[in-house]
């Protein structure tokens, strides 16, 4: 690079962290730089006509880099930090981005298959539907004639009359030439709400055989700590969210890991733990699972940090008011964030990351998806036997 006209030099010490900062290997062995964060300070340098020096470090060792920074051995250190509280000596650009941390939750697996048969109505829906057979029995009983006496009136005699028509089946009994107009308008607005009802589950039944149903997500802090599960974290986070007073629920399941363990499982997609992460780490994840029927993580609304992240620099540095107009600019007009969707598919093109295909199996139906049907058989069965019992007795 061109050395500008008083020979100033940018020393930035920096640490991989896709898709914030890393390196790849290109065409012709030639090593480039990726990620918003680097992309900012090497326009900056090209914009101001600096020359460079971009070292490989801790960066994340505060207690060390930030003494290197005060004395003025680094200009700059990258991928920024989190704008916390003043250290003396140094002081923070314009904020890069409003960080929001939040706990990426593995996803619970898919009802079973068995259940799907009841999944299209809520347990509401299923009450009041219990109930209307047997309301619908009794008024059957009272509004339906039976002038040639051929056979006896009851609720028990009219519960099947209910249950088919409110399940619109073929089956149902219409009714005869003796019966009532009242009994005949009641039969036909039956029909019709049996029809729309029977159409709804349908399509619902339907669009659930054709995608997975997930059990109820976990978006409150009484149900991850029912949960128990692990939630991995770095040092350094746990620095910034030691004051929130979700931590002191939360502490019993944190774990902390350093970064190296940490990128290690959460790039390979560990179902094991749950991650704390911001919203750029979490938009990488979302990218590689985006094709799957059945994701691995979802972002939670549990959060426990927000905080601006920006670059820490010398004290009255005197690059830092032309490096925030460029921050400031470059935000504004959208170049940050093409620069972090353009390292997410460098990413992805070059093996850090896969984009998953989807495996979910289609099996043909097995025994086990009628369990629901068996249940209900068996049930049936033994309330029918028990009957016969009680009747053979009193005769």
């Amino acid at each position: 690079m061109v050395l500008s006209e008083n020979g100033e030099v940018l020393r930035v010490a920096f640490a991989e962290d896709i898709p914030r900062v890393f390196t790849y290997v290109d065409y012709g062995n030639k090593t480039y730089f990726c990620g918003a964060y680097i992309q900012t300070i090497l326009n900056f340098a090209y914009y101001r006509n600096y020359d460079i020096q971009l070292d490989y470090n801790d960066i994340y060792n505060t207690s060390r880099i930030y003494p290197l920074i005060t004395n003025g051995f680094y200009n700059a250190s990258l991928p920024g930090s989190v704008y916390t509280e003043q250290v003396k000596g140094m002081q923070f650009s314009y904020p890069q981005e409003f960080v929001k941390k939040c706990v990426m939750i593995p996803l619970e697996d898919e009802i079973p298959k068995y259940y799907y048969i009841v999944w299209p109505f809520d347990c509401y829906i299923w009450i009041v539907w219990c109930l209307s057979i047997l309301a619908f029995s009794v008024l059957f009983r009272y509004m339906s004639s039976n002038p040639l006496k051929r056979y006896t009136l009851s609720i028990a005699n009219k519960l099947p009359d209910s249950i088919a028509v409110l399940l619109h089946s073929p089956n149902m009994r219409l009714p005869s030439k003796y019966e009532s107009m009242r009994a005949t308008i009641l039969y036909l607005l039956l029909i019709l709400f049996g029809f729309v009802l029977h159409n709804f589950y349908d399509a619902y039944l339907h669009t659930y055989n054709l995608k997975p149903v997930f059990q109820k997500r976990i978006d409150n802090i009484d149900d991850l700590l029912h949960g128990n599960i692990k939630i991995l974290l770095p040092p350094d986070t746990l620095e910034d969210i030691q004051g929130n007073e979700m931590y002191e629920k939360l502490k019993s399941i944190l774990l902390v890991v350093y970064r190296p363990e940490f990128y290690a499982k959460i790039n390979s997609l560990n179902r094991s733990f749950g991650y704390l992460v911001g919203g750029d780490r979490w938009s990488y994840v979302q990218m590689q699972q985006n094709a799957l029927k059945k994701p691995y993580f979802y972002y939670s609304d549990i959060c426990l940090d927000t905080a601006f992240k920006a670059f820490p620099v010398q004290q009255n540095a005197r690059f830092l008011e032309s490096f925030d107009l460029f921050i400031m600019l470059i935000n504004q007009s959208g170049l940050w964030m093409k620069w972090h969707r353009h390292a997410i598919l460098i990413a992805l093109r070059k093996k850090y990351a896969a984009v998953l295909l989807d495996s979910y199996p289609v099996n043909p139906l097995e025994l086990n998806y009628f369990n629901i049907a068996w249940m209900i058989w068996c049930v049936g069965i033994l309330l029918s036997l028990t009957i016969f019992s009680i009747e053979r007795l009193q005769n």
